[in-house]
């Protein structure tokens, strides 16, 4: 029985993103077995586009000790839904923010001695207060240079109260795992954390490993580990950490039609067909996260796992691909983008080969036209057509 509230998702959606909650939770748990370590589940940036809300309520049970966000407003969101465990801010806090770290029970990355002021003058009580030091051993982004967290130390015993728990640094090249940069890295941190311990400083929580270095950098894996992708199933090549897919988009066919040979297709007229073919016209384009520099690789998967190539540029609103017969597809019917279906799988590493980006940008550009949907099974959505449509 299909109820009122799957038949709207059909009928009004063009496209949705599935989040198969029970997989997030397997790929939480396979990662915590695989390093042994504690793990902070990495939410920031509403989680990577998935919906911070949609994601933390599928590891809720699992109640993780800690999750990072990017900013103060995420953690305070992270609160109003419940979540009582440790709350990072990698990005750390402007000053106005202060009072949200206290009211809210947040944790701040600490990168600047400036911020130690901040914390010391905007602080609502004198009970102590943690930070977790955020160094740079090689990003070039935020951080206290590796080499200079002496003179930082220095400045933080002016500010008696203000307790370093922590210390972190992010990784800039985990995902090539020949690249010399990581273990030039893992070496600076381990330097930075000796040091603080000899200066009294003795920190309990160290983290360096991202997604990557959960896969391919044991030696960074320090006391927490802090995947983000992985949660949904990236894996990158030669891993040995076994994860499910956990996220799988789909959009729906709007029109099929036959097209004679010398037709072209799309704007810039950069596709001409050599013979005549039948092709199907996709409701999402690039306003969805489909995105418009996707090489002539691209393709989508019927539901009964035909590969429909992108043919032209991709629009706003719509793709076209082909397709092998007008039977390959009905208008109404859905079509795979991302994910794994019966076998066949368009995996993240796949999508973000084809615009030549990173697999972190495929699910974060996915725009609010994309309804983002909890999946209790792998079945999903289509199933459902199926019902609506014997």
């Amino acid at each position: 029985m299909v109820s009122v509230e799957q038949e709207r998702d059909l009928a009004t959606f063009r496209s949705v993103l599935e989040v198969w909650s029970d997989a997030v939770r397997s790929n939480y748990e396979a990662i915590a077995r695989y390093t042994g370590r504690p793990v902070m589940a990495v939410l920031k940036s509403d989680a990577y586009g998935l919906g911070l809300g949609l994601i933390y309520s599928a590891l809720r049970d699992l109640a993780p000790p800690w999750i990072g966000v990017a900013n103060p407003w995420e953690g305070v969101r992270l609160r109003r839904l419940g979540y009582r465990g440790r709350v990072l801010v990698l990005s750390g806090f402007l000053p106005e923010e202060v009072p949200l770290l206290a009211q809210w029970s947040l944790t701040p990355a600490v990168y600047d001695v400036q911020q130690l002021s901040w914390l010391w003058h905007g602080r609502v009580d004198p009970t102590p207060f943690a930070f977790h030091l955020k160094v740079d051993t090689g990003m070039g982004r935020l951080g206290v240079l590796w080499d200079r967290v002496d003179e930082f130390t220095g400045h933080l015993r002016r500010f008696p109260g203000l307790v370093p728990e922590g210390v972190f640094s992010n990784l800039a090249c985990a995902d090539r795992p020949e690249d010399p940069l990581t273990p030039l890295q893992v070496e600076r941190f381990r330097e930075v954390c000796r040091f603080l311990q000899d200066e009294g400083w003795p920190v309990g929580w160290r983290h360096l490993a991202n997604s990557a270095a959960i896969h391919y950098w044991p030696d960074a894996w320090m006391d927490l580990v802090r995947p983000g992708l992985s949660l949904y199933g990236w894996t990158p090549p030669g891993s040995r950490l076994g994860l499910t897919m956990a996220v799988r988009w789909w959009a729906r066919v709007l029109q099929v039609r036959h097209l004679p040979a010398g037709w072209t297709v799309g704007y810039g007229a950069r596709c001409r067909l050599d013979s005549d073919r039948w092709v199907a016209v996709i409701g999402v384009g690039y306003f969805d996260g489909y995105d418009r520099r996707f090489s002539p690789q691209a393709y989508m998967l019927s539901r009964r796992g035909e590969r429909l190539p992108v043919l032209g540029t991709i629009s706003m609103d719509m793709t076209v691909v082909g397709v092998g017969s007008p039977s390959s597809v009905r208008p109404g019917e859905p079509v795979l983008l991302l994910g794994e279906w019966q076998g066949q799988r368009i995996d993240l590493g796949d999508v973000a080969a084809w615009a030549q980006t990173a697999p972190h940008e495929v699910l974060s550009r996915l725009g609010p036209r994309v309804s983002r949907r909890v999946v209790r099974d792998a079945g999903g959505f289509w199933p459902l057509w199926d019902q609506l449509h014997a």
